[in-house]
């Protein structure tokens, strides 16, 4: 009998028991999150849990190799990250499209993402990690610039969410209110966002 991971125990087919786990079947690829499960021996007893509970993923990793051109002005802006500068994306939960991360395994992740201005922006600007939706201000965690005319400033900001696994969704948002549109540092990899599941 075995303790699966969502805590059923079940039988598995006669002969598969402590003696079969030999250890001496060398694995020819990394272990399949989406399918593949980790047996344990507990006092005897065959316990099996699925290698997504001990995985840090979903994960991804989206960046913008050049600037991100136009931030508009007084206006809410999604992190505009294209498809071609995910540098990974293990279960395609991140949207390219509405720029949403929307994980399909249930579980605390975490959330991160930056940018850097090009020139000095006059005024605060935010960056902004929300979950669902902005205006209902759901589990929203902040950063931003500081006033004044500093070239080349950066916002980091990182938060913890609850996702479950089938609706939620994360965004990372902009915000700026200079009165003008304004693009971002076009240095390299200064503006990013990403997220992974924290296996606890």
């Amino acid at each position: 009998t075995i303790l699966y991971g969502d805590q059923t125990y079940k039988t598995e087919p006669s002969g598969f028991d402590v003696s079969s786990i030999t250890g001496q079947t060398a694995l020819t690829s990394p272990p399949d999150a989406s399918s593949d499960d980790l047996v344990l021996s507990d006092g005897g007893v065959l316990k099996k849990t699925a290698f997504q509970y001990i995985y840090n993923r979903p994960a991804f990793h989206a960046y913008q190799s050049d600037a991100l051109r136009g931030v508009s002005d007084d206006t809410i802006t999604n992190m505009p990250i294209s498809t071609a500068n995910e540098l990974f994306d293990t279960d395609a939960a991140f949207n390219t499209t509405t720029k949403q991360f929307v994980p399909q395994v249930a579980g605390k992740y975490f959330v991160y993402g930056a940018i850097t201005s090009n020139t000095a922006w006059d005024y605060a600007a935010t960056l902004t990690l929300v979950k669902n939706d902005s205006a209902a201000g759901v589990s929203a965690t902040q950063g931003r610039f500081a006033d004044g005319g500093v070239n080349y400033q950066s916002v980091m900001i990182s938060g913890i969410f609850d996702l479950d696994g089938s609706s939620d969704y994360v965004e990372c948002q902009i915000y700026q209110n200079s009165g003008h549109s304004r693009d971002t540092s076009n240095k390299g990899m200064e503006n990013f966002w990403g997220a992974f599941r924290i296996p606890v």
